[in-house]
């Protein structure tokens, strides 16, 4: 029977680090938190230690190469739920080679929205992009997603205009994290030029199933205290 207590002792610890915690993930930083509405644009340049909070989510650490250096970003959203984030900015290839833009920035769950049950559990990603000069070769961008704590890398490739094997705009979900990493990288092809990037990230509250999983753990470890004394 004490086996069995500590084992269940043992079940609870993971399940808790599991849904409250959501696994081992970067911690966002802020130095500054600003609230924004749903629609309101934000103009950068952007030090890593601002963040925005929209709805039940926060947003910070941005950084990026490639860019012209005046990014801005916008959120749409409407209370605690799916949170779209554009990332506006001018990426121009007049010239003969590719050439690669990158895009990093955190995404956590606000204090809030932890109580109230949300984990990210996907992202939709998407570029916006034409030619630069009509009549020239057709535009490119082959966009790639990776995040080491959600555990996503995705890629998708657009031509404007379209061409067999689009696959933008890219959604994969992956298991619910409370906070997680999102590094982009946008390989923009001769002729192109692109305007902004969209990340819709949403969440999902943990399965009644996981929850009880946690209860029978909790549940455990009193009886495994009770029965010490």
């Amino acid at each position: 029977m004490r086996r069995s207590l500590i084992a269940l002792g043992a079940l609870a610890a993971t399940a808790a680090l599991t849904l409250l915690s959501g696994g081992a993930n970067a911690a966002l930083v802020c130095g500054t938190t600003q609230v924004v509405t749903s629609g309101q644009v934000i103009t950068g340049p952007f030090t890593p230690s601002e963040c925005f909070q929209a709805g039940d989510k926060l947003f910070g650490d941005f950084s990026g190469t490639g860019g012209s250096g005046a990014a801005a970003l916008s959120f749409t959203f409407s209370g605690f739920g799916n949170v779209t984030l554009g990332i506006t900015d001018s990426i121009s290839n007049t010239g003969t080679t590719n050439i690669t833009a990158t895009l990093h920035y955190q995404v956590a769950v606000t204090a809030a929205g932890l109580a109230a049950g949300w984990r990210i559990d996907d992202i939709t990603k998407d570029p916006t992009f034409n030619q630069f000069d009509s009549t020239g070769a057709v535009a490119e961008v082959i966009l790639q997603g990776v995040s080491p704590e959600a555990g996503f890398n995705i890629t998708c490739t657009r031509h404007e205009p379209t061409a067999v094997g689009d696959n933008c705009p890219v959604h994969t979900t992956f298991a619910p994290v409370t906070t997680m990493t999102v590094n982009e990288t946008a390989t923009v092809f001769p002729n192109t030029v692109v305007t902004g990037l969209t990340d819709t990230i949403s969440q999902v509250v943990p399965e009644p199933a996981s929850l009880g999983l946690l209860g029978t753990g909790l549940l455990g470890l009193g009886l495994l205290a009770r029965r010490r004394r």
